[in-house]
């Protein structure tokens, strides 16, 4: 799926203080309310007064209520019946204002204030992104930047993608995710989202929940926007930094009005502050009220830690107009260990201006433009003071000449770390560091930093070409788009050897370039007036029509009016969009490009074109030069191509373009400083306003951040379409044997609609702030959600707590066999199962219903959870219910359906949430519909499988849109295949417009249509197989370089009609009615393969139709075992009915269709059958006579009849078994069917024979096969009333599938003597 599974956000009173929470305590007179009692009276449902706007536990309240026994005991608990927009438990609470005016809370800039820091000043304050971002923000110390070289020298496991910042992220994330960051500073992403951006939906997480990322933008404007030091913000917080430098601090006020004019730093907050000042001629006195050495700002200018230094009293001639600039930059010698400090004063190490880069005559015009000059001179600066010793560090690098170490991730990455450049222009260094993730660009020998990779190499003029980087038709087309190859002595390019290449193809017929040297290519493109082999054009000299001679065109000299007969020289050529040609000016190497001029319907400004059109009207030069054809030719085309299979248009279903209905987003109202503004009703005539707060901000007015740990959590699937999942994740304190949980979230999943879907959590911390002293974690339990049973647990620890803001973006697979995991274990589990996690050698006890803690020693009260539910554990005294399949609330008590009706075509619908909105529910389509609510067909396609060979798979490439691009593969789909299948339907998302199946190795063109089909029916046979250009090649040929031997492709087409279509490494080929090949790239190599083989057994091969959600998963069994998950074993040889049959049976074939053993197996079995039971009958009817039982031999054979007929039966009900699939049922619907056969195969006197079969079949991976035969003898029969006894025997077998789990076949046999004596009087 390529959606966003959109954050859900939690709006709650976060309140600085407890103290400040607002009780309300009013009667509410104003709307309609009902008791319990009168709800009850009028079968009224907890569901009902839910929908109409009452609060979840407002509804499990009356639920309890209905559920008591005593229904006395809260029948006058009340339910207000709210007047819209109002709603709460007393009607208490509005998001609107239309029937009110109230006033608005005041909007402003967010502070994180649960580090205690020092800005300089109140006008300035700290922003949680500030934190370890190497550069020192609080003055107290610089806590701030304390333990954040923690990041610095962290590694990330095999499996991770190291962040920029040191942080880890599944490397899921990193190979995958194309539209979004998943590292908290955004470097695994290049192209960062705009923030702040009211439009963005998402804009709460994607801009709120990142830091700045690497670069020299490092400046956090507090709601997202990063811009470089002194730049400006959207919202003003650059302000706040130039306020926080205008301090007066111990200056006077004549020295510091002085200073903070002449450096222009008010000029950004009050641009006319100081117009009066500066016109007066009380400069230089007032620069003369100031110290010898004067410092200002009086707060850091830069890093926190860098300082100007003015002589102000040397200052005889005082520019107006420019910056005043410092004589001394001043620093702290410590952090900047590489300087040679010229000059120190006091407390301060300082260079002069001069020696950092500042000159006195080039008159700075702003303080940005000054401090864009310096600040280069200290990104060797570290931001921490050195008190470990670290040269003996493996993965740090220690820069060279200074004392800064970084780790050896951040080199080559495009960000200079080292003042003299080293970590980026270290070549041989970057290459020695054995990170497979790094990679090189052509022409270079740097091996870049990983989180360059989204971003791409830089553009190369004049790149070196492979004949596999250029079009398929620019090969032999009369234009060289390649460097030449040596090879064996000679210069080969895409246009040597090209005797075998016809120049008049499908690409260069018409496009106005002649491609072949007698321009046959161009031939009846247009009238002319010119003999054959004559090219006809304007002369440029006297404007007359001219025929040029053949040998003149291409020759590289101008000859015609916009050098139409030289097109070559300006030829743009691109993968994508194909080849274009541009005029050629007669006097000079300037392209005009054919738009300017052939597209233009008024004047044409002349300084665009050649100077020698300015004698022509726009018109005029229309004529002239717009008649020569199209001017390019595109990359791809199926125009000549053969269509198969031929259907009338009448027949085929034409792809309907459908609107989206785009959906109207309402933001909340930005009167709170974050957050939600909400109306409260003090009284019935008296209303305020409160802030309601997302998770990552607190306060009256949500002005203050919020300490969290942020879940970006995304299942992968193995095989688990149509599963639904309960996932309990809870942050716990680690430290104690409570593991007390600080706040918790549920999800629900569904496969097979949210699969690849990030969920995005934010988890708070029980107290404000949090115990950084503590260790905390992560912990997530799964289950299946119909049937509530436990899966499996994953354990994920918060590191780094001294951090505001923790990310963990986490990877979850899930299979389709997933086992619990316990295994030896080390703990003691008072009241619960030892357990292993999935992802970490971890134990941990999982407590039965009722326990908790550690070692589930804890008791807690789970009463407040349905009977039906799982009591997953308890917080603040409340338990944690995890609701069925069909209920919800916290204490799962209120039962939820689905609208009437909602899935449309038989889908079965859920409910995912509780805000019973329309994105509240989800449909399970059948595989021939999709949507929202199953409501759209799929492109259906029916393939007939003419002389396959044996296989257990077939593969499946749509394209679902070629126009004139190059074809790209739309979707792929895997099928598995039963033994000696004759065709296969197929449903896909997209349309069909060209589909390749693979299949044993081979490939065949099974539909190639000139437009898009969704419901099409095709065959395959040996006629449409691809075969390898190694099959159609001399040996001669085959032995040649690619580049010689791709020159033969269209030979291959022209010497075999009947061939449609072939492949080599790089291509796949199609040939056209003209039989010239027409060939794209291909991926022969993508993959299949499973990620993680959880589900095939005994070394079967995984096959997935995606890796990431994969639908269909295929088993391919090694030799001896089959099977859907190769559970079986065959044995080698052997003469049983499995050996002899198993691989001739054609599952969904009728018995007419059957191979021949089939039909004789089933004659011989039926007749054996029915030999075997005449036989057996009178055997038993002259045996079960006494006179015949008078010798031992009567016996016997009495006993071997029943035993024949016992075996005859056995046999019929294994040949049964075998050939279940004649015809086998097929489903097309949701539902359950339910069949049953009873049979009396022969009643002989008290002789009773019976056979009788069950089945119960809910869907393909849920059924229930069941046979039985039986056989009752009497030997004895006294009559009515008198003892009688007989001899009994039953077989049967059973079978089926649970969830796709194959079970079974499980024969039992019953043997028994019958005793029957009547008791009673006569």
């Amino acid at each position: 799926m390529v959606t966003e599974t959109p954050t859900k956000t939690e709006y709650c009173f976060r309140p600085t203080h407890d103290t400040h929470i607002t009780t309300i305590d009013f009667v509410n007179t104003r709307d309609q309310n009902y008791t319990f009692d009168q709800l009850f009276q009028m079968n009224v449902t907890a569901y009902n007064i839910f929908v109409w706007s009452a609060s979840i536990d407002v509804a499990e309240q009356y639920q309890y209520y209905l559920d008591q026994k005593n229904q006395s005991l809260q029948s006058n608990e009340l339910f207000f019946n709210c007047t819209s927009p109002w709603f709460g438990s007393r009607c208490q609470y509005s998001l609107e204002t239309n029937e009110f005016e109230f006033p608005a809370l005041t909007t402003g800039h967010t502070c994180y204030i649960l580090l205690e820091c020092d800005r300089g000043g109140a006008f300035l304050c700290l922003d949680w992104r500030e934190i370890c971002d190497g550069r020192i923000d609080c003055l107290n110390n610089g806590v701030d930047e304390a333990n954040c070289f923690e990041l610095e020298i962290n590694e990330c496991k095999p499996n991770e993608y190291r962040c920029h910042n040191g942080q880890c992220i599944s490397e899921y994330y990193w190979k995958n995710e194309k539209f979004a960051a998943r590292c908290l500073d955004q470097s695994d992403f290049s192209n960062q989202i705009p923030c702040p951006n009211q439009g963005l939906i998402l804009d709460r997480f994607y801009c709120e929940e990142n830091t700045c990322p690497p670069g020299r933008k490092k400046f956090s404007c507090g709601d997202g926007q990063c811009v470089a030091d002194f730049d400006e913000c959207f919202n003003g917080r650059h302000l706040m930094l130039y306020e926080s430098l205008t301090i007066q601090g111990n200056l006077s006020y004549h020295c510091w009005i002085a200073m903070v004019c002449l450096t222009q730093l008010i000029h950004q907050i009050n641009p006319s502050f100081c117009d009066e000042f500066l016109q007066s001629t009380h400069i230089l006195s007032s620069l003369h009220a100031c110290d010898y050495f004067t410092q200002f700002p009086i707060n850091p200018v830069l890093l926190g830690h860098i300082y100007f230094l003015y002589q102000p009293q040397q200052i005889l001639e005082v520019n107006t107009y420019s910056i005043l600039l410092p004589h001394y930059v001043c620093y702290d010698e410590q952090l900047c260990t590489y300087f040679s400090p010229t000059f120190r004063y006091e407390s301060h190490t300082c260079r002069s201006a001069y020696q950092m880069g500042l000159t006195s005559n080039e008159g700075y015009s702003t303080w940005k433009e000054m401090i864009d000059i310096i600040k280069p001179y200290f990104y060797g600066c570290t931001s921490r003071y050195n008190d470990h010793d670290y040269s003996k560090h493996s993965l740090l690098y220690q820069c060279r000449n200074t004392s800064k170490y970084i780790s050896k991730h951040r080199i080559a990455d495009d960000t200079i770390d080292c003042y003299w450049k080293d970590d980026e222009e270290d070549l041989k260094l970057s290459c020695s560091l054995h990170d497979p993730r790094r990679f090189t660009c052509p022409n270079e020998v740097r091996c870049r930093s990983p989180l360059l990779q989204s971003s791409g190499c830089p553009f190369v003029e004049n790149e070196r070409k492979s004949i596999d980087k250029i079009l398929f038709n620019q090969i032999c087309d009369g234009v060289i788009d390649m460097l030449p190859e040596l090879i064996n002595g000679e210069n080969h390019t895409d246009e040597s050897n090209c005797e075998y290449w016809p120049c008049n193809n499908i690409y260069t017929k018409c496009d106005g370039f002649w491609s072949c040297r007698n321009g046959e290519d161009e031939e009846n493109c247009r009238p002319s007036n010119c003999s054959r082999h004559f090219f006809e054009c304007i002369s440029p000299y006297n404007y007359t029509m001219i025929c040029l001679p053949a040998a003149e065109v291409r020759n590289g000299i101008v000859d015609c009016l916009g050098g139409l007969d030289e097109l070559q020289l300006c030829q743009t050529a691109n993968y994508y969009s194909g080849i274009s040609y541009g005029f050629r000016c007669l006097y000079d190497t300037q392209c005009i490009e054919p738009f300017i001029v052939c597209d233009s319907n008024g004047e044409i400004f002349y300084e665009e074109v050649c100077k020698e059109w300015s004698y022509y009207n726009l018109s005029d030069l229309q004529n002239k030069l717009c008649y020569s054809g199209a001017l390019e030719r595109v990359p791809f085309t199926l125009k000549t191509a053969e269509i198969y299979p031929f259907i009338d248009n009448t027949m085929a279903n034409p792809v309907v373009h459908s609107t989206r209905k785009l959906l109207r987003i309402h933001l909340p109202s930005l009167q709170c400083t974050r957050g939600s503004l909400v109306h409260l009703r003090l009284g019935n005539d008296n209303y305020t306003s409160i802030c309601m707060c997302p998770p990552n901000y607190y306060g009256n007015q949500c002005q203050y951040q919020n300490q969290r740990a942020v879940l970006i959590l995304t299942f992968s699937a193995i095989n688990n379409a149509h599963r639904i999942y309960a996932v309990f994740i809870k942050l716990i304190d680690d430290d104690n044997n409570r593991e007390d949980i600080q706040s918790y979230e549920q999800i629900i999943y569904v496969s097979n609609i949210a699969c690849g879907q990030p969920f995005e959590r934010y988890f708070l911390y029980s107290t404000r702030p949090k115990d950084v002293s503590k260790n905390y974690s992560l912990h997530i339990d799964i289950y299946y959600k119909i049937s509530l049973e436990y899966i499996a647990s994953w354990y994920f620890k918060i590191r780094f707590n001294f951090l505001p803001v923790n990310r963990l973006a986490v990877v979850l697979t899930l299979a389709s066999n997933q086992s619990i995991r316990s295994g030896f274990c080390t703990l003691t589990c008072e009241h619960g199962i030892c357990m292993k996690y999935m992802n970490e050698e971890k134990f941990f006890c999982h407590c039965k219903r009722g326990w908790t803690g550690a070692r589930c020693h804890i008791p807690i009260d789970c009463n407040d959870c349905s009977s039906d539910s799982i009591c997953a554990d308890s917080v603040y005294n409340r338990s944690i219910c995890i609701c069925p399949l069909t209920k919800f609330g916290n204490r799962c008590l209120v039962k939820h359906s689905c609208p009437v009706n909602y899935c449309q075509n038989n889908g079965l619908c859920i409910v995912i949430d509780e805000q019973m909105t329309d994105n509240s529910y989800e449909c399970l389509c059948s595989e021939e519909f999709q949507g929202k609510q199953c409501e759209h067909l799929k492109a259906r396609l029916y393939i007939a499988l003419n002389d396959r060979e044996m296989s257990s798979y077939l593969i499946t490439y749509i394209y679902s849109f070629i126009q004139s691009d190059p074809p790209v593969i739309d979707g792929t789909v895997l099928k598995k295949l039963i033994k000696m299948q004759s065709n296969v339907t197929l449903y896909s998302r997209d349309p069909f417009q060209v589909v390749f199946i693979w299949i044993n190795t081979k490939y065949f063109l099974a539909v190639l249509q000139h437009s898009r089909v969704i419901n099409i029916s095709t065959s395959i046979d040996s006629t449409r197989q691809c075969p390898s250009v190694n099959e159609l090649l001399n040996s001669k040929q085959i032995k040649l370089p690619r580049i010689e031997r791709i020159k033969y492709y269209h030979t291959l087409c022209l010497n075999r009609p009947n061939l449609k279509c072939f492949f080599d490494e790089s291509y796949m080929c199609l040939c056209t009615i003209e039989h010239h090949a027409n060939c794209f790239a291909f991926d022969h190599e993508r993959k299949f393969q499973c990620q993680e083989n959880f589900h095939c057994l005994n070394d079967g091969q995984c096959l997935q139709d995606d890796t990431k959600c994969p639908v269909t998963t295929v088993c391919e069994c090694i030799d001896c075992f089959f099977g859907d998950r190769c559970q079986f074993q065959a044995k080698g040889i052997g003469l049983t009915l499995d050996d002899i049959l198993r691989y001739a049976i054609r599952p969904n074939i009728d018995l007419k269709n059957q191979s021949p053993l089939i039909k004789v197996g089933i004659f011989v079995t039926v007749l054996l059958f029915v030999i075997g039971l005449i036989s057996s009958a009178l055997s038993l009817l002259t045996f079960r006579q006494k006179d015949t039982r008078t010798v031992g031999c009567g016996i016997y054979l009495l006993t071997l009849s029943i035993i024949s007929v016992l075996t005859m039966t056995m046999l019929l009900i294994k040949f049964c078994v075998l050939t279940e699939g004649l015809p086998r049922y097929r489903r097309q619907n949701f539902g359950q069917y339910v069949s049953q056969l009873s049979l009396n195969i022969i009643p002989l006197g008290e002789l009773n024979l019976g056979a009788q079969a069950n089945g119960n079949i809910n869907d393909f991976n849920n059924y229930n096969i069941t046979g039985q035969g039986d056989l009752n003898v009497p030997i004895y029969n006294g009559g009515p009333n008198n003892p009688s006894v007989g001899l009994g025997a039953a077989a049967g077998i059973s079978f089926g599938s649970y969830n796709g789990q194959f079970f079974g076949p499980k024969p039992n046999y019953d043997a028994g003597l019958n005793v029957h004596i009547p008791f009673g009087r006569r």
